[in-house]
């Protein structure tokens, strides 16, 4: 079962990893350095406790020294007295040192009991030599030492010598150093594996946001195209939510655009085809009344005919445009000469520049192109129009064309002595329902440049609007020089 998590979810999660993997680490270090100090602590006791065993073996050989000095018994009493009180504390310290081993600590116990009886038997002695018996100090001296001797010897030949080996071993296996080195290594280990888990934490949550992202913005890029997006993501994270909507946006879209292709097809048809039957009648009422009729019946007759023309117009270009933003419009491509085409779009408009009396020039238009011609000229006529609408009376539109060897385009140049167009305007002009001025809403809906760019696009071209230094303004139309 695939788990549903949102973007915070796997953020967490992926952060939590290392986390928790640094949270043992630290566990394990400080163990580490537990051991450490433990092992440290263990070997200092074993060095002290050597040290107060090889103290005590020095301190026995002198006393015995001291128990051969029979010469001044009183001075021999007073050096053991001052011996064995180095000694005694000896034995209190390893006493102590001892009781983390049980039986080091009972045998350190036992010597210490030896030890009192062996103190005992000095300060007898003491109280024998100073209490004034009739026999001689060195007679006394002579008794006592065998007694003191063995007495000393048993105290420290018993397992003592073996407690000292036994924590020499300890101080041989001192394994401290093994331990801090470990712990470094272990330190440097768990650092590149750390650094290796945030790496591969980090790579795994961009490559999986990127490639997430990247499906997001090309179905944006699809959507704002109208092309088929791409499957819908799974999860149930921020990105898949929008998505999900970019998903129910296209369908929505879709219905949208189908809802309008048949209604302006309805449109366009319940327009047409009054429209066409109103102007046969105007045509026909026109020459019926014949050269006889008044000036204002002539008017009236023309007026039904010029509008009947542009409600034509304007339902053919909701019709092209339908078909250009659908990608259903199918160009027929073939070779025909430019001139010949710029000619026929000259003559579409002449009626209209004879009444503004504005003259067109064309000028090196004696090109080849591979275009749809019939398409093109429709372009041409568009820009035409726009050119003699804007322009002064009795100035003059220019076209031109040339070949441009660098890119292998043509260039088609329509240029006007009109007030040229406002930065503003530049911007939008070829968008949907622009025009330059709302009087110009009662010639045309501003649909014309939007059908001339979508065809021009077509053609894999590019159409531009500029201002001229001199003032007016020139459309650019670029087309490839070759193509099927």
């Amino acid at each position: 079962m695939k788990l549903r998590l949102s973007l915070l979810q796997k953020s967490l999660i992926l952060i939590s990893i290392p986390l928790i993997f640094e949270v043992g680490l630290v566990s394990l270090l400080l163990d580490m350095q537990h051991r450490v100090e433990e092992e440290k602590q263990r070997i200092d006791r074993a060095r002290q406790i050597v040290g107060y065993i090889s103290k005590v073996c020095r301190d026995e050989i002198q006393l015995e020294d001291l128990l051969d000095e029979v010469k001044n018994p009183l001075v021999m009493a007073r050096g053991i007295r001052a011996e064995f009180g180095d000694v005694t504390k000896c034995f209190e310290n390893l006493e102590v040192l001892t009781r983390p081993e049980d039986a080091a600590h009972s045998m350190v116990s036992k010597c210490l009991l030896e030890l009192r009886s062996v103190q005992a038997d000095l300060q007898r002695l003491s109280r024998i030599l100073l209490s004034g018996t009739e026999m001689q100090p060195t007679e006394i001296a002579h008794r006592f030492a065998p007694t003191f001797k063995r007495r000393v010897r048993n105290m420290v030949s018993g397992g003592f010598l073996d407690l000292s080996d036994f924590y020499s071993k300890i101080l041989e296996s001192d394994t401290s150093t093994e331990l801090r080195e470990r712990t470094v290594l272990l330190l440097r280990i768990a650092v590149g594996i750390s650094i290796l888990i945030a790496i591969s934490s980090s790579l795994y949550l961009s490559l999986a946001l990127s490639k997430r992202i990247n499906s997001l913005a090309e179905n944006a890029r699809r959507l704002g195209k109208k092309e088929k997006l791409l499957p819908t993501l799974t999860g149930a994270d921020e990105i898949a939510v929008v998505d999900s909507a970019m998903h129910e946006a296209a369908n929505d879209i879709a219905e949208l655009d189908q809802m309008r292709e048949e209604i302006v097809a309805m449109v366009s048809h319940d327009i047409r085809s009054p429209i066409t039957t109103i102007k046969m009648a105007g045509t026909a009422l026109s020459a019926k009344v014949g050269d006889g009729a008044d000036d204002s019946v002539k008017q009236i007759i023309f007026e039904i005919g010029a509008n009947c023309d542009r409600i034509l117009a304007i339902s053919r270009d909701l019709l092209d445009l339908q078909l250009c933003e659908g990608g259903k419009l199918q160009l027929h491509f073939k070779k025909f000469s430019l001139d010949k085409c710029v000619a026929s779009a000259v003559a579409a408009v002449k009626g209209m520049s004879e009444r503004r009396n504005i003259t067109i020039d064309v000028l090196d238009c004696d090109l080849h192109l591979n275009a749809d011609e019939a398409r093109l000229e429709q372009v041409l006529t568009n820009l035409l129009t726009n050119a003699i609408k804007f322009s002064p009376p009795k100035s003059a539109v220019k076209v031109t064309a040339r070949k441009l060897e660098a890119s292998n385009q043509v260039a088609i140049e329509i240029s006007d002595k009109g007030p040229g167009l406002s930065p503003r305007q530049l911007e939008v002009i070829f968008e949907k329902f622009v025009q330059a001025r709302e009087s110009d809403r009662k010639m045309g809906v501003g649909l014309g440049l939007t059908i001339s760019k979508a065809l021009v696009e077509l053609h894999h071209g590019t159409i531009s609007a500029a201002n001229q230094p001199d003032g007016g303004s020139k459309f650019t139309i670029l087309l490839p020089a070759d193509q099927s």
